[in-house]
Protein backbone atom coordinates (compact mmCIF):
# COMPACT_ATOMS: atom_id res chain seq x y z
CA UNK A 1 0.00 0.00 0.00
CA UNK A 2 2.69 2.81 0.76
CA UNK A 3 4.55 1.58 -2.70
CA UNK A 4 0.97 2.48 -4.23
CA UNK A 5 1.67 5.96 -2.49
CA UNK A 6 4.74 6.76 -3.16
CA UNK A 7 4.21 5.94 -6.89
CA UNK A 8 1.25 7.76 -7.02
CA UNK A 9 2.70 11.05 -5.60
CA UNK A 10 5.73 10.36 -7.65
CA UNK A 11 3.73 10.42 -10.66
CA UNK A 12 1.61 13.55 -9.73
CA UNK A 13 4.82 15.44 -8.76
CA UNK A 14 6.82 14.56 -12.25
CA UNK A 15 3.54 15.72 -14.00
CA UNK A 16 3.10 18.79 -11.89
CA UNK A 17 7.25 19.52 -12.99
CA UNK A 18 6.35 19.05 -17.23
CA UNK A 19 3.22 21.32 -17.02
CA UNK A 20 5.14 23.55 -14.89
CA UNK A 21 8.08 23.77 -17.43
CA UNK A 22 6.02 23.79 -20.69
CA UNK A 23 4.43 27.08 -19.04
CA UNK A 24 7.53 28.13 -18.43
CA UNK A 25 9.22 27.46 -21.68
CA UNK A 26 5.93 28.65 -23.93
CA UNK A 27 6.14 32.21 -22.54
CA UNK A 28 7.90 34.79 -24.66
CA UNK A 29 10.43 36.28 -22.55
CA UNK A 30 10.99 39.08 -24.98
CA UNK A 31 7.47 39.79 -25.47
CA UNK A 32 6.52 43.58 -24.06
CA UNK A 33 3.09 43.27 -25.38
CA UNK A 34 0.03 41.61 -22.82
CA UNK A 35 -1.88 39.50 -23.91
CA UNK A 36 -5.60 38.76 -23.05
CA UNK A 37 -5.92 35.73 -21.20
CA UNK A 38 -8.35 34.55 -18.77
CA UNK A 39 -8.14 35.97 -14.99
CA UNK A 40 -5.16 34.79 -13.22
CA UNK A 41 -2.95 36.27 -10.64
CA UNK A 42 0.29 37.92 -11.81
CA UNK A 43 2.78 36.85 -9.26
CA UNK A 44 6.05 35.68 -9.93
CA UNK A 45 6.53 31.85 -9.89
CA UNK A 46 9.31 29.46 -8.23
CA UNK A 47 10.84 26.39 -9.92
CA UNK A 48 12.18 23.54 -8.21
CA UNK A 49 14.30 21.04 -9.89
CA UNK A 50 13.83 17.36 -9.30
CA UNK A 51 16.56 17.26 -6.92
CA UNK A 52 14.63 20.16 -4.86
CA UNK A 53 11.81 18.12 -4.60
CA UNK A 54 12.75 15.28 -3.54
CA UNK A 55 15.56 16.63 -1.15
CA UNK A 56 12.99 18.73 1.03
CA UNK A 57 9.50 17.45 0.53
CA UNK A 58 7.92 20.04 3.21
CA UNK A 59 6.93 22.99 1.03
CA UNK A 60 5.25 26.02 3.24
CA UNK A 61 3.05 27.89 1.27
CA UNK A 62 3.41 30.95 3.25
CA UNK A 63 7.25 30.54 3.01
CA UNK A 64 6.56 30.68 -0.80
CA UNK A 65 4.42 33.62 -0.52
CA UNK A 66 6.68 35.56 1.43
CA UNK A 67 8.89 35.46 -1.32
CA UNK A 68 6.56 37.36 -3.85
CA UNK A 69 4.69 39.67 -1.31
CA UNK A 70 6.76 43.24 -0.86
CA UNK A 71 6.03 46.02 1.27
CA UNK A 72 5.79 49.82 -0.36
CA UNK A 73 4.90 52.95 0.93
CA UNK A 74 1.66 54.18 -0.10
CA UNK A 75 2.86 57.61 -0.44
CA UNK A 76 5.45 56.85 -3.04
CA UNK A 77 3.45 55.51 -5.23
CA UNK A 78 3.47 57.70 -8.38
CA UNK A 79 1.33 55.85 -11.14
CA UNK A 80 -0.27 52.91 -11.05
CA UNK A 81 -1.43 50.13 -13.81
CA UNK A 82 -4.44 48.34 -13.34
CA UNK A 83 -5.57 45.44 -15.80
CA UNK A 84 -8.83 44.37 -16.47
CA UNK A 85 -7.90 40.60 -17.12
CA UNK A 86 -5.39 40.68 -13.55
CA UNK A 87 -6.36 40.11 -10.08
CA UNK A 88 -4.90 41.33 -7.36
CA UNK A 89 -2.05 39.75 -4.96
CA UNK A 90 -3.70 39.31 -1.02
CA UNK A 91 -2.28 38.15 2.25
CA UNK A 92 -4.83 37.90 4.29
CA UNK A 93 -8.33 38.03 2.42
CA UNK A 94 -8.62 36.81 -1.39
CA UNK A 95 -7.57 38.65 -4.44
CA UNK A 96 -10.26 41.04 -6.32
CA UNK A 97 -10.39 41.82 -9.84
CA UNK A 98 -8.00 44.89 -10.62
CA UNK A 99 -10.63 46.18 -12.38
CA UNK A 100 -14.30 46.18 -11.63
CA UNK A 101 -17.35 48.24 -13.20
CA UNK A 102 -20.16 48.27 -11.06
CA UNK A 103 -22.94 49.05 -13.42
CA UNK A 104 -20.94 48.15 -17.22
CA UNK A 105 -23.54 45.41 -17.21
CA UNK A 106 -26.83 47.61 -17.17
CA UNK A 107 -25.95 49.79 -20.05
CA UNK A 108 -24.52 46.91 -22.03
CA UNK A 109 -20.77 48.23 -22.24
CA UNK A 110 -17.19 46.09 -21.66
CA UNK A 111 -15.59 46.88 -19.03
CA UNK A 112 -12.18 48.64 -19.46
CA UNK A 113 -8.95 47.08 -20.42
CA UNK A 114 -6.75 48.74 -18.31
CA UNK A 115 -6.13 51.93 -16.31
CA UNK A 116 -3.72 54.49 -15.17
CA UNK A 117 -4.30 56.35 -11.81
CA UNK A 118 -2.08 58.82 -10.30
CA UNK A 119 -2.43 60.82 -7.21
CA UNK A 120 -4.02 63.96 -7.54
CA UNK A 121 -3.98 65.24 -3.66
CA UNK A 122 -1.75 63.22 -0.87
CA UNK A 123 -3.33 63.77 2.09
CA UNK A 124 -1.63 62.76 5.74
CA UNK A 125 -4.00 59.25 5.62
CA UNK A 126 -5.04 59.11 2.49
CA UNK A 127 -4.67 59.98 -1.46
CA UNK A 128 -7.12 60.98 -3.92
CA UNK A 129 -6.51 59.02 -7.20
CA UNK A 130 -7.10 60.40 -10.87
CA UNK A 131 -7.52 57.58 -12.78
CA UNK A 132 -8.04 57.42 -16.65
CA UNK A 133 -9.21 54.62 -18.13
CA UNK A 134 -10.03 53.25 -21.82
CA UNK A 135 -13.87 53.05 -21.90
CA UNK A 136 -15.54 52.31 -24.82
CA UNK A 137 -16.95 55.78 -27.15
CA UNK A 138 -20.54 57.31 -25.77
CA UNK A 139 -19.13 56.40 -21.95
CA UNK A 140 -17.31 58.35 -19.26
CA UNK A 141 -16.34 57.77 -16.27
CA UNK A 142 -18.82 58.45 -13.05
CA UNK A 143 -16.99 57.82 -10.06
CA UNK A 144 -14.32 55.40 -8.60
CA UNK A 145 -12.95 53.89 -5.49
CA UNK A 146 -9.58 52.80 -5.36
CA UNK A 147 -7.96 50.30 -2.49
CA UNK A 148 -4.87 48.51 -1.75
CA UNK A 149 -4.42 45.75 1.41
CA UNK A 150 -2.48 47.41 4.17
CA UNK A 151 0.61 45.62 4.89
CA UNK A 152 -0.31 45.07 8.61
CA UNK A 153 -3.24 46.72 8.86
CA UNK A 154 -6.06 48.55 6.86
CA UNK A 155 -5.17 51.53 6.45
CA UNK A 156 -1.44 51.05 6.99
CA UNK A 157 0.73 53.75 5.53
CA UNK A 158 2.26 50.36 3.63
CA UNK A 159 0.54 48.41 1.15
CA UNK A 160 1.22 45.04 -0.34
CA UNK A 161 2.85 45.91 -3.45
CA UNK A 162 0.46 44.33 -6.25
CA UNK A 163 -2.56 44.86 -3.90
CA UNK A 164 -4.57 47.74 -5.32
CA UNK A 165 -8.24 47.40 -7.31
CA UNK A 166 -10.16 49.92 -8.57
CA UNK A 167 -14.16 50.06 -8.19
CA UNK A 168 -16.05 52.01 -10.86
CA UNK A 169 -19.14 53.15 -12.55
CA UNK A 170 -19.36 54.62 -16.04
CA UNK A 171 -22.26 57.20 -17.27
CA UNK A 172 -23.73 57.85 -21.04
CA UNK A 173 -22.31 60.76 -22.61
CA UNK A 174 -24.82 62.52 -24.99
CA UNK A 175 -23.77 62.06 -28.83
CA UNK A 176 -24.98 65.97 -29.08
CA UNK A 177 -22.40 68.58 -29.59
CA UNK A 178 -23.52 71.89 -27.85
CA UNK A 179 -22.62 75.05 -30.10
Amino acid sequence: MLNKIILISSIFISISILFASFLHNNKDPNSSQRTSSPITPSPAFDWYSDEDLYQNTEFSEKQSNEKQHQRVALKSLETLMLYGDQVTLARRGSPIPQLYCENCKDFGAPEANQAVCKPLKKTKNDIIWDCNLDLPEGYKLESHFLSCEGWDKPGDEYILKGSCGLEYRIKAVSNTKHK
